[in-house]
């Protein structure tokens, strides 16, 4: 077993990167971190592009930014309507029906900007062409409440059956699973928790 770490940061000049892990013999494994002031936060790398994306369930309250990041690894370009669920229904922005993500390119969502502050903000990425990679970061700036970072990627297709293993509760303060139901249809859930 062997680890290397790569410092994205010191191989590129943007702020804004998309890393593409290809492996000419063998397996791996690519993790990402985030690394802020005071947190980090880290997420397995997605293992392949797709035209859909849903990304349940991120907070948008007061002190915390959070952007969603559309990337592109393919030669041609991409375009994607963004639409998000929020805690006052679907909501669906003229400027993200038909977002361009550029070849080879990364772009970001200021999911702030566009949606303003509601509390619950699932957000669903359909490509109209392409496929790229999607995932949500967050940051809570440093208030009473502490600071933190998340880094989410989406899944790429909605399932009937899903596991979590949950921190301990001595290591949190509260635990919470988000469902979000992107559809129009009713969703019936069992939990089962052991």
């Amino acid at each position: 077993f062997a680890s290397e770490v790569i410092d994205v940061a010191e191989l590129v000049d943007t702020d804004t990167p998309g890393v593409i892990v290809e492996v000419s013999s063998g397996t791996v494994l690519a993790e990402q971190t985030l690394q802020g002031a005071v947190d980090a936060a880290w997420s397995l790398c997605a293992t392949r592009p797709s035209a859909n994306w849903y990304l349940p369930g991120g907070t948008a309250t007061i002190g915390t930014t959070s952007r969603l990041a559309l990337f592109n690894p393919f030669g041609d370009a991409a375009i994607v309507r963004v639409q998000f669920q929020t805690d006052v229904g679907l909501r669906n922005p003229s400027d993200l029906g038909a977002l361009v993500v550029p070849a080879k390119a990364r772009v970001d969502v200021n999911v702030d900007e566009v949606l303003g502050k509601p509390s619950i903000t699932g957000a669903i990425v359909e490509a109209k062409t392409g496929r790229v990679i999607a995932q949500r970061f967050e940051v809570l700036e440093a208030t009473e409440l502490g600071a933190g970072l998340t880094l989410s990627n989406g899944i790429p297709s909605l399932e009937t059956e899903l596991s979590a293993a949950l921190p301990s509760r001595l290591d949190t303060e509260s635990m919470n699973l988000s469902l979000s139901n992107p559809t129009d249809r009713i969703a019936n859930v069992t939990l089962n928790i052991t």
